[in-house]
This record gives structure tokens, C-alpha cells and sequence, in this order.
């Protein structure tokens, strides 16, 4: 039996390394939606959450079923894999987001690195705020955030190696 070299598969543990060295990357310019990971996907300025995301898994060789911009058309993939649940999320799960304002439609996606039993997890983000003062799903940097369940429409669940 032939073994995959390992760069071509990825555990969730590996994934979430590759996203926290990550952490404090903001857009150059400020506001501009510019930064590292829409580049490195050969993309324009544009709302960057899924880049990071996709940018890191190809870093470590996770494929993920969708390499979209959009995270509807990334919830969408998830769904139509029968990798998406509403409950029971877990470290590396993809936690997609409908925050409460204007846009009613999922919006941003984030990675799950830690979960509570309070109903909260801790999440690895891009192009969000450092707090909830600033704008969760265009606030122009990679943070840690401590989020609430209340505004996740569901989880995907990547195809991760044991």
C-alpha cells in the first residue's frame, strides 16, 4: 500500500497550527481588504474570510468542498458533501455565521479551535475585529474570538486524517 506524503493531507491539530501563526495578520492598507491570503489564491482585494481559511488548507494540504470566496456557496459545499450538522461542534469544525444586522444569509465563517460547555467556542477568524466593539465579519484582521452558538446557522465538518 502506497502512504500519501503527509503534506498532501492534513489532522485538524495541523490545521489549526497553520491558522494561529496567522494570528494578528490585519489588511495593508487598513480597511483596504488587501492582505496575504486572497494573494496567495490569486484573488482580488475582497471580503477575506474564506481565503484565510482556503489559503491555510492549502498550506497543509486539507482539501476542503469549496474553495469559494463566498461562505454561502463554502456552507453550501459542506451541505451537499454530508459534512454539515447544526450541533455538536468540534475543534477544526467550520462555524458559519448570520450576525444580527441588515444581511439576513450567512456572512462569515471561522474556525472552531476550542469548545466550552457554556454554549460558547473559541474561534480562529479572518478579516474580523479583535472585539465585539469593531465589525465581526469586515473588521480587517485574524483574531482569536470567544463567540456565542446564538448566531451560527451550522457547522462544517472537514474531511480531516485521524
Amino acid at each position: 500500500m502506497t502512504r500519501l506524503p503527509s503534506f498532501l493531507v492534513a489532522t485538524a491539530d495541523e490545521y489549526l497550527a497553520e491558522l494561529r501563526s496567522h494570528l494578528g495578520v490585519t489588511e495593508d492598507p487598513p480597511g483596504s481588504n488587501c492582505q496575504p491570503f486572497s494573494r496567495q489564491l490569486g484573488r482580488p482585494c475582497e471580503r477575506w474570510c474564506a481565503d484565510l481559511l482556503v489559503a491555510c488548507a492549502r498550506n497543509v494540504g486539507l482539501v476542503l468542498p469549496s474553495e469559494s470566496a463566498s461562505t454561502i456557496a463554502m456552507a453550501d459545499a459542506f451541505k451537499a458533501a454530508g459534512l454539515w450538522q447544526t450541533g455538536s461542534p468540534q475543534p477544526g469544525f467550520f462555524a458559519f455565521f448570520d450576525f444580527p444586522d441588515t444581511a439576513h444569509h450567512i456572512q462569515h465563517v471561522e474556525v472552531i479551535e476550542e469548545v466550552h460547555a457554556d454554549g460558547t467556542h473559541t474561534d480562529i477568524g479572518g478579516n474580523t475585529s479583535s472585539d465585539d466593539a469593531g465589525s465581526q465579519d469586515n473588521g480587517g484582521g485574524v483574531y482569536r474570538r470567544h463567540r456565542s452558538r446564538r448566531y451560527v446557522v451550522g457547522y462544517g465538518r472537514p474531511a480531516y486524517i485521524p
